[in-house]
């Protein structure tokens, strides 16, 4: 792993330096295939800050909302999310007075947790 600064982290893809070793492969292709070569390595902690970042910023649902529909998210804050507003939806139906919000939040929690298991 090559590190530039602490929060600039990249590794080499195992996918791309096989495919640059396959002699089937033009030096064209080759040449372009280097270039998905290197990636971006994203800590746990980049993902829980953006997640909590984001509730903080949209609330819960919305938040749900994102997790559930955007495009934009990437993938590990998208289950970091997701894993956070189940831990919350979770605390919420637990702390309810009413059974209909017992039930909600409960609803809430059980959607996040099918839909980032299902992805």
């Amino acid at each position: 792993m090559n590190t530039n600064s602490e929060n600039d982290k990249t590794d080499e893809r195992r996918f791309t330096k096989q495919m640059l070793r396959s002699d089937e492969l033009s030096d064209v292709s080759k040449e372009e295939i280097s270039k998905t070569l290197k990636y971006a390595v994203q800590t746990n902690e980049m993902s829980v800050k953006e997640a909590s970042d984001i509730v903080s910023k949209v609330g819960l649902d919305e938040a749900q909302n994102l997790v559930m529909n955007s495009t934009e998210l990437k993938p590990a804050v998208r289950v970091t999310l997701g894993m956070t507003l189940i831990k919350k939806y979770n605390e919420l139906s637990t702390n309810a007075e009413s059974e209909g919000d017992k039930s909600y939040y409960l609803d809430k929690s059980i959607q996040t947790a099918n839909f980032v298991t299902g992805k």
